[in-house]
């Protein structure tokens, strides 16, 4: 990943984390204000249906003190005036929006319609009935006779437009309190999905491509640690691996396997005459041509230098020995250009010998293969050998 491309995921990462911290704490003052304002709506459906208790309790204090007895007279004034005093400062509460015990009170249009305009009007039906409750109370030294009018007047408003108004404004409160909770939760819903796009957003067009891009990167580390950097085939650690595991592999099922060993003849005058350059041309062209030539099953790598092996899996000696001089043949017929223009063919020799459980380790099959192999080079080059090879020379010296 080169810097620009860092810088860019890094932006957008930290972008992408700032979006959803903003919606976080957007989120978070959001459910504050619904939270708040249900106290709210909850304080003013309170309070709002406490008038209407208040009401009918100085309604029924009133008759209570028309027909009281001395004593007990005081002690109905003194409720009555309680009642009042209370009533009075919930309304003057409800219609300004001011704080009572401790919570701001909201005030909206259709409240206001509902106090101020007819046909309700009720700010103006509740001062009129707190009047005429002072006006009883300011009457109570002088008895009930000179207030029945008044305490008649404060009986028929609880029972009658007051009530109903009351019971009204209640219902009110209670819509809009449904009304603005459900806005808030639409709000937050649609908070919430913008959130839940963000994140889905960022999984497909911020962490799906770096994850691909990491693990290709991994990839390409991993086949860097395998692959020879010239030929594109294994290198000899991974070649190795491979041939290890194919010789567990074959002592495991008593099968057999082929051990081919590659060399390019006279590779040394072909870099002392032409340069490393052309080397390794021959090397790539060689490499090719194994490569096209196997089967995709076998495998095949570089051991360094000009040497390659290949290991062929379920394959008898006999075979072998057809898949090594195919590989030959194709060598042979192929040339790599040169610098002016030129040509150059090449040879290569290989050696072949069996890999199966006959064998201590596959280093041993691989000792025995390029034992053949420099058979096939001391024997003129350009050729296979295998045990047959090395057997009948044994018996020929």
């Amino acid at each position: 990943m080169n810097d620009l491309t860092a810088r860019r995921f890094t932006i957008s990462y930290i972008f992408a984390l700032s979006l959803i911290g903003l919606i976080a704490i957007t989120t978070h003052f959001v459910v504050d204000r619904i939270a708040r304002h249900q106290q709210i709506f909850a304080a003013e459906i309170n309070f709002a249906g406490r008038q209407r208790m208040l009401v009918q309790q100085v309604a029924r204090q009133a008759v209570e003190f028309s027909t009281a007895d001395a004593v007990t007279r005081a002690d109905v004034v003194r409720q009555m005036t309680r009642a009042t005093d209370e009533l009075e400062q919930a309304h003057k509460a409800l219609i300004s929006g001011a704080a009572l015990q401790g919570v701001e009170l909201y005030q909206s249009g259709n409240v206001d319609q509902l106090y101020f305009e007819p046909p309700q009007n009720l700010d103006m039906q509740i001062r009129a009935f707190i009047s005429t409750a002072r006006e009883v109370l300011a009457a109570s030294e002088q008895g009930p006779e000179m207030v029945k009018t008044a305490i008649r007047q404060l009986e028929t408003s609880a029972n009658g437009g007051l009530a109903a108004s009351l019971e009204t404004a209640v219902s009110v409160y209670e819509r809009e309190a449904r009304d603005h909770a459900s806005t808030l939760r639409q709000i937050l819903l649609a908070m919430l999905a913008v959130l839940l796009a963000t994140l889905i957003a960022e999984a497909l067009f911020l962490f799906r491509p770096l994850f691909q891009r990491v693990r290709k990167q991994q990839q390409e580390l991993h086949d860097l640690a395998r692959t020879d950097p010239l030929t594109g085939c294994h290198n000899r650690r991974s070649f190795l691996l491979l041939a290890e595991h194919e010789y567990q592999q074959v002592r495991r099922t008593d099968g057999t396997a082929c051990v081919m060993m590659l060399d390019i003849d006279r590779f040394k005058n072909v870099n002392d005459t032409y340069g490393h350059a052309v080397g390794d041309d021959v090397i790539r062209c060689m490499a090719g041509i194994c490569l096209q030539s196997l089967r995709s099953a076998d495998i095949f790598g570089r051991l360094g230098g000009e040497e390659f092996c290949a290991i062929l899996p379920n394959t008898r000696i006999e075979d072998g020995r057809i898949a090594a001089e195919k590989v030959r043949e194709a060598i042979e017929a192929a040339a790599v250009e040169l610098p002016d223009g030129g040509q150059l063919n090449f040879t290569a020799s290989i050696g072949i010998s069996p890999l199966n459980k006959a064998n201590n380790s596959v280093h041993q099959a691989m000792e025995q293969a390029d034992a053949n192999l420099y058979h096939a080079k001391n024997t003129g080059r350009n050729r296979v050998s295998g045990p047959e090879e090395a057997q009948n020379d044994d018996r020929t010296n």
